[in-house]
């Protein structure tokens, strides 16, 4: 199989891994419209773009490290975090969808599901309250 070829095979994968897990979820709470559009955007991303939107997650963890470990979320680690989050919502979000109040509302979810309260207190206990305090410096 050609690395084109597994590598939108990869995506399927992916997406139809989303799909089950999350689908009926994302789709009563923000639309079937929203849902597929991000699909379809991912499905039209080059590995380029791909390894781009990786790269972002690792980076946002690693500099959502620092600010917490400065105990500092108005800082420039904790507000770079929130910048590159900013960068992979753009790019993973339907088109003219991103405001800071979405993305915000967004991150202060994070709080309220078990699921990205352990991903993001993987990185430091306490870092996805920390996460949300930064994001309300950031979208002020």
């Amino acid at each position: 199989m050609s690395g084109y070829k597994a590598f939108n095979k990869m995506k399927s994968k992916i997406l139809k891994q989303n799909e089950e897990t999350f689908g009926s979820e994302l789709r009563q709470k923000y639309g079937n419209d929203i849902v597929d559009n991000s699909n379809k955007k991912f499905e039209a991303m080059n590995e380029n773009e791909y390894e781009r939107m990786e790269n972002l997650l690792q980076d946002i963890n690693n500099s959502l490290k620092e600010g917490f470990m400065a105990k500092d979320p108005a800082g420039s680690s904790a507000q770079k975090a929130c910048e590159l989050h900013k960068d992979l919502l753009v790019m993973t979000w339907p088109e003219n969808t991103y405001s800071k109040q979405s993305q915000l509302a967004l991150v202060e979810g994070f709080l309220q599901d078990e699921r990205f309260i352990a991903y993001y207190d993987k990185i430091a206990e306490g870092c996805t309250k920390f996460f949300v305090e930064a994001m309300r410096v950031y979208c002020k």
